[in-house]
């Protein structure tokens, strides 16, 4: 049986103000989110959501074109049919024409926020509220299933095969049939999660707010270890070539092996990590409280370390050969570098 770790101070403080913002207005101020396709960048902040181009950083459009107080805290994502789709702080989802930036249609079925991005697949959108629901929606905005857990749902789902994975905060991963929502299988992880699911190896991969990682059998969600860390993890695992890199809330990076939860290495980033870590040809991408933006190879030896203003508390972003740093309180709303760590340019609307 897993067992239960007690959470530090700093998780419980970052926890009850996020669930402080589900009630009130104070989250959609804050942490800007981003998602890219192959020649732009979508991002969310405040009351709007801009389009970037992602050569330069010169703004496309933003969204929506009249004046609105609607907050947007849940990063867009760009789907393979060309849409745009981002969840707004109140209860609609909306599909926005990356060209024009108008609206393509909106879903108004859910009764609470957007938090975390949706899932496209290539036929489906799987979008968590905080309702305590998961939507399943075809790709032009109409409902195929709705499935409920005893808690909002914030993080992103994830897809493996014909298998929707879910995580809740009412401490339970679900394993829900992609086609009409039926449950699989729900393992109870007796703590906290606000990290999404990640598919690897067959097992699914937690990491949790008190203090660790934990893998599951992705048939029977039986799990199969735990790894213990220093603190809470707030951002979602990267799994790569049987090994999974994470940071806690304490700023240890860490890297795991996928087959038994043994840690094969860690370092200290000097700084408190609640964004995820993303992946680069040569090692992997993390951002800190003090506006650290670090490069390590995937032994742990850093790469290049570079400094810019504002917190990076939201996840960084890879595409093609351009990392996307998101800044909130900062010079720029985002900033964008090359593998080499050379900045390209920044963006502040």
């Amino acid at each position: 049986m897993i067992k239960k770790h007690r959470m530090t101070i700093l998780s419980i403080l970052i926890l009850a103000g996020l669930l402080t913002g589900c009630t009130g207005a104070a989250i959609g101020t804050s942490w800007p989110g981003v998602g890219a396709s192959g020649d732009a960048a979508y991002l969310s902040n405040g009351n709007l959501v801009y389009a970037v181009q992602l050569n330069n950083g010169t703004m496309l459009w933003s969204y929506p074109q009249e004046k609105s107080r609607i907050m947007y805290y849940a990063p867009p994502v760009f789907s393979h049919d060309g849409q745009v789709i981002v969840g707004d702080y109140s209860n609609t989802l909306y599909s926005i024409n990356p060209k024009s930036g108008t609206t393509n249609w909106k879903f108004t079925q859910a009764s609470g926020r957007y938090v975390g991005g949706v899932l496209v697949t290539d036929d489906a959108i799987y979008a968590p509220n905080a309702d305590f629901s998961v939507y399943a929606l075809d790709l032009a905005g109409g409902l195929k299933w709705k499935h409920t857990t005893g808690q909002a749902v914030w993080a992103r789902p994830a897809v493996d095969g014909d298998v929707v994975y879910v995580n809740s905060l009412d401490h339970f991963t679900y394993a829900l049939d992609a086609d009409d929502g039926a449950l699989i299988w729900k393992t109870d992880l007796q703590g906290p999660t606000v990290s999404s699911p990640v598919p690897g190896n067959g097992k699914i991969f937690t990491g949790m707010l008190d203090n660790g990682l934990v893998a599951m059998d992705a048939a029977s969600g039986d799990i199969l270890w735990e790894t213990v860390t220093d603190d809470g993890v707030y951002g979602t695992p990267v799994f790569k070539d049987g090994k999974l890199y994470l940071a806690d809330l304490s700023g240890n990076i860490y890297c795991i092996d996928a087959d038994n939860g043994g840690i094969d290495w860690r370092i200290q980033s000097g700084g408190q990590i609640a964004a995820s870590l993303a992946v680069i040809d040569n090692g992997i991408i993390f951002t800190n409280g003090t506006g650290l933006v670090t490069a390590v190879d995937f032994t742990g030896t850093i790469i290049w370390s570079r400094t810019i203003t504002g917190e990076l508390n939201s996840d960084p972003v890879v595409s093609g050969d351009i990392i996307l740093i998101p800044s909130f309180q900062g010079d720029n709303l985002l900033t964008a570098f090359n593998f080499s760590g050379d900045q390209k340019w920044s963006f502040n609307p």
